[in-house]
């Protein structure tokens, strides 16, 4: 199979009927027409006349199938740091807002011995 490496892993891993019991092939994508797509893209990397017809034709397929695309969505964020930073009152709403934060000479200070003590 020729052309460019990175399209080739794209797309074989992602979609191709090989793949199907793979975990990047998440939505269960099997079939040959697609697979025939694929393997048409990968060969005409670099040929835009080619390429954009034959990605087309795959949008095509893939939308009329209805394949699922998991988000993997979890509500919180999750974060292990150091107890020796502060963190204003109010927090940002759509962000971690870690570059609020602040060095904080005191919790660094009481940091070695809480660590000794396990917590």
């Amino acid at each position: 199979m020729a052309g460019d490496a990175v399209a080739q892993f794209r797309f074989t891993d992602f979609l191709s009927s090989e793949y199907i019991n793979s975990t990047y092939n998440a939505p269960g994508v099997q079939s040959p027409v697609i697979d025939s797509l694929i393997n048409q893209i990968i060969a005409a990397q670099g040929n835009k006349e080619k390429l954009l017809p034959l990605g087309r034709a795959l949008d095509r397929v893939l939308t009329w199938n209805y394949y699922m695309l998991p988000m993997w969505y979890m509500a919180e964020d999750r974060l292990a740091w150091w107890d020796k930073f502060s963190q204003p009152a109010v927090r940002p709403v759509y962000s971690l807002g870690i570059d609020t934060w602040w060095y904080d000479v005191n919790k660094a200070t009481k940091l070695p011995s809480a660590r000794q003590q396990g917590e």
